[in-house]
């Protein structure tokens, strides 16, 4: 039986409607390790783009420094304009998406075992009911987003499309956040303990 990590309930009450956009401002966000395979390069190359067009958007990476960023990209994170670092404890979580439009996973899909993860921060977005842009990981195509997910493939031009869609459109992002904010309760840590407790019972009853 497999069953997969989940959001604990806390995130609900930083973010208790779904998303709703704010005039003038677009955060995008990405929470965890900074490192070359979860794609770092690929999502501050494609803000890159966009910030040239749409100078009010600002780039927050959460996580710390991790294998295969070169000096050169640390470089360009720490001196940039529209770009933000920090580190925070797992509790600072729920607040810090409170002023985020964009909740970003921009994973290296040829990596085998980024296939085979389940990350506990593609539940942590959804429990914050904000739209959702995902590279086409295997792991993160599974979960039944009803439309709260956005896919693109692994590429800096077709992730600032993406991206710079959902800026023109905040309708679409909206719309994201209704969807991913009806399923949150189906990914809860209770949700999955529960799961577990009658999947349990279940092959007891076979047996």
């Amino acid at each position: 039986m497999f069953v997969p990590n989940g959001v604990e309930e806390e995130f609900f009450a930083q973010h208790p409607a779904p998303y709703s956009p704010v005039e003038g401002r677009f955060n995008i966000c990405y929470i965890g390790a900074l490192t070359r395979k979860r794609g770092i390069d690929l999502l501050v190359d494609s803000c890159s783009i966009l910030w040239e067009i749409y100078p009010r958007i600002r780039l927050y990476l959460i996580g710390p420094y991790g294998p295969g960023i070169t000096d050169d990209l640390k470089r360009v994170i720490e001196t940039s304009d529209f770009i933000v670092r920090n580190e925070l404890p797992r509790s600072a979580i729920p607040a810090a998406l409170v002023p985020m439009d964009l909740l970003v996973l921009p994973y290296d899909p040829r990596e085998r075992y980024l296939n085979l993860a389940s990350p506990t921060k593609i539940f942590e977005y959804i429990g914050a009911a904000k739209p959702i842009l995902c590279t086409r990981c295997e792991s993160l195509m599974g979960i039944g987003d009803r439309g709260g997910f956005m896919y693109v493939d692994y590429s800096p031009p077709e992730m600032a499309k993406a991206i710079g869609h959902l800026i023109e459109h905040p309708e679409v992002r909206m719309e994201m956040g209704r969807m991913l904010y009806s399923i949150r309760e189906d990914h809860t840590w209770a949700e999955r303990a529960s799961r577990i407790y009658h999947g349990i019972r279940s092959v007891y009853r076979t047996n």
